[in-house]
């Protein structure tokens, strides 16, 4: 029978026996008790979409509604949570079970018929356990029902050709024109609108002809049933007074598309302003592949930024162009939409896989390469990567091309590799593979173990023994989350002595062992590290500026099997961020197996604060004798 030992510090042991008793754990920050470790919770703040700046949105005030009503929709699994009321105050801490929750607020106005819906609005938020969250919720007019109020107060100079306040829809169309005359006292009215969003536009014309000079403002405008939505005063100067935009053909600055040309997004304009463009399909919908299609008609909804000196406002409707295309624009405004020709019929011929057959061993890598052929202009080479034939879903190709063959491929077994043109799905090419059986290789020194992952010869998939007991001094571990480690290493009973870790990689890896990052390729297809011996004399201090998961075998392990592993010697690790430490693992997740490991080891762990590097957990330092933390159906 094996024997575990394990002397101080015993930090892993006292944080699950405070679990277990229900007592405060001693490394976390005070809480509510009240709190289920698998709930979290929520601060909704309502707010309706008043808002300053050049973006300001005319609402209400929030004091307005009588009561707000919020509404939850959670996970499938979970009861209805009975909807709350509020009165007198915008804000509501919510209890709620770990998940995605949709939470949906009614703002109520009162009338002679008693409170009515005026508002509504809603968010989505996924609730962590232990932790309490943020969520702003911005309302918005709810339609129907009776007639808000518009109120504007405004101060013009005198002498004015032209002045006007011009209301339309949201969508532009006309809904009402007030004429302004000049008022010592200043301009002052209302309005009754249905509820609903408008646009609000301020015209002011000094002048005729080229001579002519503008003022003006754009407001969106919020009316909600039965309550008054008013325009801050508004002062206009002399000063305020400047040149209409004049060049008006966008010609040459938004460039016109073209077959497999990817949308340029911003351009340099001119002395009178600049532009950003958002390119649309011809239904309204965004670019589909990134790159411009062909036989397709395509649209530039241009927003021009006004330099000094000059406005939008005196611009007429519909009076920018472009050669060749239609082009729309509402009176004085900066957005332009553009809507161009068709674009040329062209296609993509044929897809090249390189190599086209070639042999990769158990555990091994391939990366292929694929030409995308067409018939005119620049054809796009981007392709997606698949692969067939395998029996081992830990097998896969990523996204740049490269292939891994999983430890437990069947051997001998053709796979095939199939790159397929993300312009056209219907064109593909593809490349074979036999798999062959990886060789085990010999592991006698600190140079050979050195060699995974750097040397070809020595990949991150292969299969290793220990043949001679060796020492690690200044050690960069192997593997990390870019790179994993998924191979397997027999230690064969041997020693490896692990004296220090290399000081870069203390203050810069974020995992930490003689395996950084090992990561198998599925639970069928485990990676594994057995039969070893490790005595540590590790006293390591990091800097670095993140949280770090260390383990005297490994910093992290997912899909992993770990069996008789015996730790020995002295491990000592301090940083001033968040840490997981194991006497062999430093987190472990799902996938893997610790088994048949013994340990006597001296652990003393100093951790900090900071960032979690595991979505779930509250922000603490975990520490254990075997694995500082461990979750999703590890097996010890």
């Amino acid at each position: 029978m094996k024997k575990f030992f394990l002397k101080p510090l015993y930090l892993g042991i006292i944080l699950s026996i405070a679990y277990l008793t229900g007592c405060q754990n001693p490394l976390e920050p005070p809480r509510d008790v009240s709190v289920s470790r698998n709930t979290g919770r929520v601060l909704v703040t309502i707010g309706n979409a008043a808002a300053e700046g050049a973006a300001r949105t005319i609402a209400p005030d929030e004091s307005e509604f009588t009561k707000y009503t919020l509404t939850f929709s959670g996970p499938e699994e979970e009861a209805p949570k009975p909807p709350v009321d509020l009165t007198g105050v915008n804000t509501y801490l919510a209890e709620l079970s770990v998940g995605s929750w949709t939470i949906t607020v009614t703002g109520y106005t009162e009338t002679d018929d008693g409170d009515v819906e005026a508002a509504e609005g809603s968010a989505t938020i996924t609730v962590v356990s232990g932790e309490t969250s943020d969520l702003d919720i911005v309302l918005g007019p709810k339609t129907g029902g009776a007639q808000g109020t518009f109120g504007y107060s405004l101060e013009i100079p005198d002498g004015l050709s032209s002045s006007e306040l011009i209301i339309t829809t949201a969508e532009g169309d006309a809904v009402e024109t007030i004429p302004l005359s000049y008022s010592y006292a200043g301009i002052t009215g209302t309005r009754g609108l249905d509820p609903g969003q408008y646009l609000v536009r301020i015209r002011l014309q000094k002048g005729s002809g080229e001579a002519a000079l503008y003022a003006g403002r754009t407001e969106a405008l919020h009316i909600y049933s039965g309550l008054t939505s008013t325009l801050p005063l508004l002062e206009f100067t002399e000063n305020d007074f400047k040149t209409a935009v004049s060049v008006l053909d966008l010609t040459g600055m938004v460039t016109a598309p073209v077959v497999w040309a990817n949308p340029v997004t911003a351009f340099g304009g001119n002395d009178q302003y600049t532009g950003t463009v958002a390119w649309k399909e011809s239904d309204g919908a965004p670019i589909a592949t990134g790159v411009f299609g062909g036989n397709k008609v395509y649209k530039a909804v241009v927003t021009l930024t006004v330099k000094t000196d000059y406005v939008f406002t005196g611009v007429a409707e519909n009076s920018f162009t472009y050669s060749g295309a239609t082009v729309v624009n509402a009176a004085d405004s900066g957005v332009v939409t553009i809507t161009f020709p068709v674009t040329e019929t062209q296609s993509i011929t044929g897809v090249t896989v390189s190599p086209a057959s070639s042999s990769v061993a158990q555990g091994g890598i391939q990366t292929f390469t694929a030409t995308v052929t067409g018939t005119t202009g620049s054809v796009p080479q981007g392709v997606t990567w698949t692969v067939g034939g395998n029996s081992d879903e830990g097998t896969g190709i990523a996204e740049d091309g490269t292939l891994t063959i999983a430890l437990n491929e069947s051997v001998p077994s053709s796979l095939t590799v199939t790159a397929t043109s993300i312009a056209d799905l219907s064109q593909n090419g593809t490349a074979t593979v036999t798999v062959t059986t990886t060789l085990v290789k010999t592991i006698a020194s600190y140079t050979d173990l050195a060699k995974i992952g750097a040397d070809p010869d020595y990949p991150l998939g292969g299969k290793y023994k220990l043949t001679a007991d060796i020492t690690l001094t200044n050690w960069t571990p192997i593997g990390d989350a870019a790179a994993p480690f998924y191979g397997v290493l027999d230690g064969d009973g041997r020693t490896i002595t692990l004296q220090s870790f290399d000081a870069g990689a203390v203050s810069e890896k974020t995992y930490l062992g003689i395996f950084g990052y090992v990561k198998g390729g599925s639970v069928a297809s485990k990676a594994g590290l057995k039969n070893l011996t490790i005595t540590s004399s590790v006293d390591a201090v990091s800097t670095k500026a993140t949280g770090q998961a260390i383990g005297l075998l490994a910093g992290y392990a997912e899909n992993t099997e770990i069996a008789d592993i015996a730790i020995q010697g002295s491990f000592t690790f301090s940083t001033e961020k968040i840490v997981y430490a194991g006497g062999i693992v430093g987190i472990a997740l799902s996938g893997t197996v610790v088994r048949d490991c013994t340990g006597k080891v001296t652990l003393n762990a100093k951790g900090g604060t900071g960032g979690q590097l595991v979505s779930g957990l509250a922000v603490f330092n975990y520490v254990g004798g075997f694995v500082g933390i461990f979750k999703d159906g590890v097996d010890i």
